[in-house]
């Protein structure tokens, strides 16, 4: 730095400090005070190299966050950044990520994974990976994720014209490339949550961690959006997927080191068929052996267990957000879910959310509910995608109601075993995502309180 440009930015700074002296603080001064210490900043790191900071450009600067590690990359007044996990590479290349302890944190209980099932219950299997279940979550392969890649559609500006993203398809492997200003960085997408129904959120692996991207898919609008919760000029790729994310998005991960290293290759991805039924490597390696056997063994029947406990399995991620209080993937059907998640909030209120409508807490309030023995499974088949399927979910309730006892009975005549649900389990919106922009105010899922809702007839 010349010893011209430091005397100018002191200079500066010194008017300013003067002017606040001599009248009383006001939005303008304010303004002024920002300026001037955006200035100094942006002078003061033009040249600087340290472990700390370091200029990227001619524009841009990265900077260590020592309270969060990780690193940011800004024009030096932060008020548009690129956070990363690492520290921003010139070049452009995404960096190869250290691995960290080999030790286990967590050791496999016995989960294989739905195709092992298919072995013996292919009719089972072929409907039950069709569902928002198995779909949950995944490894994003070319051709097998939605969204639109190297064309129209393809991109996400921000109100910054500096910021852009795009989604592409490099050699076999889809990337999101963020732009800022002439630094660009490829981050892969390697793991997929979410079934579309409402969305796709990506995760990508550096090294052994584990982190969320800031761009995500909205099904509604079939667009790449900014990930619920997070800023227009901000882009995050620094977030961190724990056990508490995953705990409902795959079936299994061993974890190396807390709060988001793992074996990446552990991976049980998407809901099996044995977050219902338990581990199923005892029960597979008994009927290899024995398969004259035909009764199952070493494997739990939902159907087998009491009211409350096949509740608890749909519990699991079907009551509202929760705290662990045990380790992640340890609850197994048959066990008091309690003694694994304490509810944050299950209350009545919250009918709809990013992760979960609240259902069972919902459908509790209900009098059906309440004056029956019904279950889950009572309108849900768990091995079917019945997604949008309303006369499956009518012809559940009819068979417990009349159609001539509704209220509406002659004005719809047989339209009403067409969609029970449109009137007594209406959509509510997503109150989530409100935040993530206008397009997802459009967001809607089905509110599991039945009750008449009159300004739905």
């Amino acid at each position: 730095m010349s010893g011209k440009n430091i005397f100018l930015g002191l200079l500066l700074v010194a008017i300013v400090a003067a002017i606040l002296t001599l009248r009383p603080e006001s939005p303008d001064a304010e303004i002024a005070r920002n300026l001037a210490r955006k200035a100094n900043l942006a002078e003061s790191t033009r040249n600087i190299e340290s472990p700390g900071i370091f200029r990227i450009s001619d524009s841009l600067i990265a900077e260590r966050d020592a309270v969060g590690d990780t690193w940011m990359l800004s024009q030096g007044n932060y008020s548009t950044l690129v956070d990363l996990p690492f520290p921003p590479p010139r070049d452009g290349v995404f960096p190869i990520g250290e691995s960290v302890d080999d030790t286990d944190q967590r050791s496999n209980p016995g989960y294989l994974g739905a195709d092992v099932c298919a072995e013996c219950h292919r009719d089972r299997h072929k409907g039950f990976v069709e569902t928002a279940h198995h779909l949950t979550s995944g490894r994003v392969v070319p051709g097998g994720i939605h969204g639109h890649f190297d064309g129209p559609g393809s991109g996400l500006a921000t109100s910054d014209a500096a910021l852009s993203f795009k989604m592409s398809n490099l050699e076999d492997r889809l990337v999101q490339t963020v732009s800022y200003d002439d630094w660009h960085l490829d981050i892969p997408m390697d793991v997929f949550t979410g079934s579309a129904k409402s969305g796709q959120t990506m995760l990508y692996w550096h090294g052994d961690g584990l982190y969320q991207t800031h761009v995500s898919y909205l099904t509604k609008v079939d667009s790449w959006i900014k990930s619920p919760g997070y800023d227009d000029t901000v882009a995050v790729y620094s977030r961190v997927i724990r056990d508490s994310c995953l705990e409902c998005h795959i079936t299994f991960i061993k974890r190396k080191q807390a709060p988001n290293f793992y074996h990446r290759d552990s991976a049980v991805l998407g809901i099996s068929c044995e977050r219902c039924h338990g581990p199923g490597e005892t029960h597979v390696q008994y009927h290899r052996k024995f398969p004259e056997e035909k009764t199952s063994k070493h494997i739990i029947q939902p159907s087998d267990l009491t009211r409350q406990q096949q509740l608890e399995i749909c519990a699991q991620c079907h009551s509202g957000s929760f705290k662990l209080l045990s380790d992640a993937f340890s609850f197994v059907p048959g066990q008091k879910l309690s003694d694994h998640h304490k509810a944050i909030e299950s209350s009545a209120s919250g009918a709809s959310g990013v992760h979960t409508s609240n259902q069972l807490t919902r459908i509790s309030m209900s009098e059906c509910f309440q004056q029956s023995e019904m279950t889950c499974t009572t309108c849900h088949n768990p091995h079917e995608n019945q997604r949008g399927n309303t006369k499956v979910f009518t012809q559940a309730c009819i068979q417990c109601h009349q159609v001539e006892h509704c209220g509406m009975s002659a004005e719809l005549g047989n339209k009403i075993v067409d969609d029970c649900i449109r009137c007594h389990m209406p959509l509510a919106k997503n109150a989530d995502m409100q935040g993530a922009g206008a397009d997802l105010l459009s967001v809607e899922m089905v509110d599991h309180y039945i009750r008449v809702v009159k300004e739905e007839l």
